[in-house]
């Protein structure tokens, strides 16, 4: 329950609610600890970002809803986050190895 539910508030305040609570705080308290617990401190913003949009296209959701939540355009989106699965890449081969072999 945020303490502050005016208008102008922020959604993620610092403790004094004044400011917005800072990525990097909020990082070193928040993920670094559970991150690390699982041993996987090399983790990032970025890898979390490339996580959600690549699970994302694998599951057919539209890339500009994904764009979108990430905060960026549809071209950053596809050609930087998202990375296709090799099993998507496997059923691409497939499909079109049957399209030809038909003819």
């Amino acid at each position: 329950m945020s303490p502050n539910v005016a208008p102008e508030a922020w959604v993620f305040p610092s403790e004094r609610g004044l400011t917005p609570l800072g990525k990097d705080k909020c990082w070193r308290r928040h993920f670094e600890p559970r991150l690390r617990k699982e041993r996987l401190e090399w983790a990032n913003f970025q890898v979390f970002r490339r996580t959600y949009s690549s699970l994302s296209r694998h599951q057919g959701i539209d890339p500009k809803t994904v764009a979108d939540q990430c905060g960026h355009g549809l071209g950053v989106n596809l050609d930087v986050y998202t990375r296709v699965s090799l099993e998507d890449r496997y059923e691409a081969v497939s499909k079109l190895e049957k399209a030809v072999l038909v003819n």
